[in-house]
């Protein structure tokens, strides 16, 4: 699954070009948010669980200053900030609760 949803991901946002990064884009998935924001785009990434991938994808990714985190629960949130510094752009990380 991780292969192919890596390769998916890649071709999916090779067509995505720079003309349109007006437009935000909402992703639940850590490829994407990745591809993404190594193209310099303004995205979205919802965070429903937080694995060793994800928080190595989630951590290149923020490098793009484009880039934002929401985590549905403030444990996932909680545990993004121990591993940050304040000044290592933990304001691109928001808790968003279900409702």
């Amino acid at each position: 699954f991780l292969i192919s949803h890596y390769l998916w991901s890649r071709n999916i946002t090779k067509n995505i070009h720079s003309s349109a990064e007006d437009n935000y884009y909402f992703t639940r998935s850590d490829w994407v948010f990745y591809f993404l924001s190594k193209k310099k785009m303004p995205v979205v990434f919802e965070c429903h669980q937080y694995t060793k991938i994800r928080k190595m994808i989630i951590n290149i990714s923020l490098k793009n200053k484009r880039s934002k985190v929401i985590f549905l629960n403030e444990n996932l949130k909680n545990d993004y900030e121990q591993n940050h510094h304040p000044h290592d752009r933990s304001h691109d990380a928001v808790f968003w609760p279900t409702g």
